[in-house]
């Protein structure tokens, strides 16, 4: 039997701190305590965040968000100034016949001006650049997300696949150029649709990987808990769920391959004139207004306009410098292109 001292000794009634937590008004006591803690600290939080700066520090908030708006202004101007120049200089000159007409012959008057050569053209060799490049670069894509992923051969094909992103169009060119026009001799529609295909294929098949990638591994887990093989999953249910992911590459990439023009210029040439098939010189729009903007005749520069004489010469007569279907030494296509270019 324990003496009731020994009870008040073992309560800690004689030294009662070191054990509050043993009672249940101690426990209650703390929470309280806390609880009023949180609530002083809520209090204090509120009334510092509906306190009112300081004069400074309105005034400093103020100037800031001015001189941010201006400054957004201010690198906005350039490209507001561009489309603006566009806009005057071009929507007066805009009409059906420039969107289906060919190119007015310099000293012809009373003849409709304009680039449909050139559109035809353009579409004609993105067709073809995104009918080689977007089969190969999803499939590149579904190699280095669903298979190969992180193996060696991986890092290989993506390092790879991301030096060749890096690369400068013209050396593109260059190298369509050494493939299709050097062997077979002649500047076609399908070497510039090739030029564009090497473009468009690092793009596609770097955002196909990556859209790959964003799908959960529930859908593939489940999948395979239905028994899913390795192959109906991905191009049933891995490819479908990233699809819209994968479409807007491809079409980044087709913007990007539409708005070259140096692979152009080495690959497909370029002609006054409707494209005959896909193994002649082919007109493009990039190379038209490249060519456009360094003409000196105004009729050039400005499409829309009737052709008018200019006491400066003649165009340049494409087919006498360029035979179609036959490509000249490196040498002697050098001059034969810059011929354009220069001001007699």
């Amino acid at each position: 039997m324990v003496h009731w001292s020994q009870k008040r000794l073992v309560l800690g009634v004689f030294n009662p701190q070191p054990c509050l937590s043993l009672f249940p008004f101690s426990a209650l006591t703390m929470t309280q305590t806390s609880a009023l803690s949180d609530s002083f600290d809520n209090q204090t939080l509120e009334a510092e965040l509906h306190q009112s700066l300081s004069p400074f520090r309105k005034f400093f908030s103020a100037g800031m968000t001015v001189l941010a708006f201006a400054l957004t202004g201010l690198a906005l101007l350039p490209l507001f100034a561009v489309l603006l120049k566009i806009l005057a200089d071009g929507i007066g000159h805009l009409s059906w016949d420039v969107l289906t007409a060919l190119p007015a012959p310099i000293g012809v008057e009373d003849e409709a001006n304009g680039f449909g050569h050139a559109i035809v053209g353009t579409l004609t060799m993105v067709t073809i650049a995104t009918l080689i490049s977007v089969p190969f670069g999803v499939l590149t894509g579904v190699f280095l997300s669903e298979f190969a992923q992180d193996s060696p051969l991986a890092r290989a094909v993506r390092f790879t696949i991301k030096i060749l992103s890096s690369v400068p169009t013209v050396i593109v060119g260059v190298f369509a150029w050494g493939v299709l026009v050097f062997t077979t001799k002649m500047f076609s529609a399908i070497a510039g649709g090739f030029a564009l295909a090497v473009v468009m294929l690092p793009i596609v098949a770097l955002t196909t990987e990556e859209s790959l990638k964003l799908v959960p591994r529930a859908y593939r887990l489940g999948s395979a808990a239905l028994g899913g093989g390795r192959f109906p999953t991905i191009f049933r249910i891995v490819i479908p769920a990233a699809l819209p992911a994968v479409t807007t590459g491809i079409m980044l990439a087709v913007a990007r391959a539409a708005g070259e023009t140096a692979p152009l210029l080495f690959t497909a040439f370029d002609t006054q004139f409707w494209p005959q098939g896909l193994l002649e010189p082919t007109p493009s729009l990039t190379v038209f207004i490249y060519k456009s903007a360094t003409s000196p005749f105004p009729e050039q520069k400005r499409p829309g306009l009737d052709g008018r004489s200019h006491p400066g010469g003649s165009g340049v007569d494409y087919q006498r410098c360029l035979p179609l279907g036959h490509a000249q030494t490196s040498l002697s296509w050098l001059g034969c292109a810059l011929m354009p270019f220069k001001i007699p």
